[in-house]
């Protein structure tokens, strides 16, 4: 992941000082995804939870991700060199972490409609980002079968028998037959920022030659945004059943001002995935 300055100041080889500084991240990480059917048994209609844990180890401010742009500046897109890279934040490597916590709810069903309000609290901690936040969510597709579960429904049983135990996974019934869908979500993101190493430079230690101060960073910080999903399960071949998914989305979202003189900005992403189940 890389953070640049606008592109006017690519060819700026001192720190742009009132832009963003370089910056960029390098690493592996470990999801895990706990998903509950009706958590609290009262709901008439039943109501899903999904608690996500995301630990990710990296390193800050190592040369490739700038080598990479510059690459595809020179060999693809034709473009100007980025000449600044080495004013990024932590110049040389530095190791980082961060550890992520956030649990989504469906807060809200319009009767027995697939028109859900999905409320996701969220905390951030390490020498990455130090925040905590709440994102509100519109969507027609319940958290149970929100695209990072990969459709599983989350029957997974356990039962004990000659000694040992067998695991058994239910799938959702959507899995059985042929099906094209659509799924949209739109959504609010609130943070109160204590820490963004990407703009202010690591919180011990720190080696970056241009960072912004605290002083200037906005603690409150939203995004608004949506999302679009198109999932496809084939049809059975051959008397096989279907063990594959494909997914391709859309976001785009807006961003309020990160610090007192960055411009707000509007980001997309698209992507697809190609999903295989047991």
């Amino acid at each position: 992941m890389g953070y640049t300055p606008n592109r006017d100041a690519f060819g700026e080889t001192d720190p742009v000082r009132d832009q963003r500084p370089y910056s960029s991240l390098i690493g592996i990480g470990r999801k895990r995804i706990a998903i509950f059917d009706n958590p609290f048994k009262k709901n008439k209609i039943p109501k899903g939870l999904i608690i996500i844990s995301d630990l990710f180890l990296g390193k800050i401010g190592t040369q490739g991700p700038g080598k990479v742009q510059n690459f595809l500046h020179e060999y693809l897109t034709n473009s100007a060199e980025v000449k600044g890279w080495h004013n990024q934040i932590g110049n040389g490597g530095r190791f980082i972490y961060t550890y992520n916590l956030s649990a989504s709810y469906e807060l809200w069903q319009k009767d027995s409609s697939s028109q859900y309000v999905i409320v996701t609290p969220h905390i951030t901690l390490g020498n990455l980002f130090l925040n905590q936040g709440l994102k509100i969510a519109f969507s027609n597709l319940t958290v149970r079968k929100q695209p990072f579960t990969l459709t599983m429904n989350s029957n997974q049983v356990a039962k004990r028998g000659d000694n040992k135990i067998q695991k058994a996974r239910s799938y959702d019934s959507v899995s059985l037959k042929k099906e094209k869908k659509f799924h949209f979500e739109v959504y609010g993101k609130f943070y109160h920022v204590n820490h963004n190493t990407l703009l202010m430079g690591l919180p011990f230690r720190d080696n970056s030659i241009y960072k912004i101060p605290r002083s200037r960073i906005n603690q409150f910080v939203f995004d608004v945004g949506g999302k679009a999903y198109f999932s496809y399960f084939p049809d059975k071949t051959k008397g096989k059943t279907m063990n594959r998914k494909t997914l391709v989305y859309l976001e785009i979202l807006y961003r309020s001002k990160e610090f007192d003189i960055a411009p707000t900005h509007f980001y997309g992403g698209i992507g697809v995935q190609f999903i295989k189940l047991d």
